[in-house]
């Protein structure tokens, strides 16, 4: 049970079928800049979408924010990713199912989520795999599903009843 109640039904973005959006609907303005960033990444970027997210889904995993994985878990599916490589995501997995790529975006989350600065040796081995655009693209992921896990798991919002 969330630890807030959602905004009230009738206030802007309150009546969105997502829960997370109930939540961030208190704040109008929150909930617009959340949205319009968000979907930039998913929509407008040009990192891959199963490097984005295996990067979503490492970062949800690192936070224990189930909604989070729930959610991107069947994201993941829809874009390409096998049961064995995300299953290769936690963080206590094998990493041997993933490509290169892939686990070079593992080792920069996992340097992110513990800090705030990359080191050179995690900033050239996804450098190798993607431009500039996408490797701002794919920063930019991290911190943003690191705001979404931290809203999640402070407000305890609850995971939508299967539809």
């Amino acid at each position: 049970m969330a630890r807030i109640p959602y905004a009230p039904a009738g206030d802007p973005g309150a009546d969105n079928a997502l829960n997370l959006f109930r939540m961030l609907a208190h704040s109008p303005p929150v909930l617009a800049g959340f949205t319009k960033l968000g979907g930039a990444l998913l929509l407008e970027g040009t990192l891959p979408a199963r490097l984005r997210e295996a990067a979503v889904l490492r970062v949800g995993h690192r936070a224990g924010a189930e909604y989070e994985v729930k959610k991107h878990t069947a994201i993941a599916r829809r874009v390409g990713l096998s049961e064995a490589e995300i299953d290769a995501l936690r963080v206590d997995a094998d990493p041997g199912a993933l490509d290169d790529a892939c686990r070079t975006v593992l080792a920069l989350v996992d340097e992110l989520f513990q800090g705030i600065r990359a080191s050179d040796a995690a900033l050239s081995g996804v450098r190798r795999h993607l431009d500039d655009r996408q490797l701002v693209e794919l920063v930019t992921t991290i911190g943003f599903y690191g705001l979404v896990c931290r809203v999640l798991e402070t407000f305890d919002v609850d995971l939508e009843a299967p539809q």
